[in-house]
């Protein structure tokens, strides 16, 4: 009589239980669609560059749903990282966890292709359709369209200068 070995079976399972629409589910609930706009001064010239992040991110404290996860994107052509992450010694969480990260933009594009259709909180479509709108932007037009917003909000937030000095706006 055959018997599977314990990888054989792993992975049959794998190839069954997920498809785009449990991707969209964890994306939908652990994970995000994160397009992170952040402006900085260079100090010498006065102008503001943007550091544009876009990624699909899903954090996790197992290692075995994000392995078959990042199983079931690289049999469909999808690049994607598996890392573990230590906390700092400020972060909120003190234990360690597993973050399943999928960064170039082709990929990121084809991921959200094919799980659009299947998210149904507000909070996961409003980051798909922030996403598509700063998909194809250059750094111009992120810096015409989020600057003054962005110093506008950044405005009232105080920051500490040194001890004894007041406080830096």
């Amino acid at each position: 009589m055959y018997t599977k070995s314990t990888t054989q079976l792993m992975a049959s399972l794998q190839e069954s239980v997920v498809d785009w629409k449990v991707f969209a589910a964890w994306v939908e609930t652990e994970g995000s669609i994160n397009s992170t706009i952040d402006f900085d001064q260079n100090p010498r010239t006065g102008k503001y560059f943007v550091h544009i992040v876009r990624a699909i991110l899903i954090p996790q404290s197992e290692r075995a749903p994000l392995e078959a996860l990042q199983l079931f994107l690289t049999r469909n052509e999808v690049y994607s990282k598996l890392r573990l992450l230590k906390p700092s010694k400020t972060s909120l969480t003190k234990n360690p966890y597993y973050r399943l990260e999928i960064e170039r933009m082709e990929d990121i594009d084809k991921v959200v292709e094919h799980i659009k259709a299947y998210l149904i909180t507000e909070k996961a479509r409003n980051q798909v359709g922030f996403y598509l709108h700063v998909r194809h932007m250059t750094a111009d037009q992120v810096r015409d369209e989020f600057l003054q917003s962005w110093l506008d909000s950044h405005k009232n937030k105080k920051r500490r200068g040194k001890k004894g000095q007041k406080y830096v706006y």
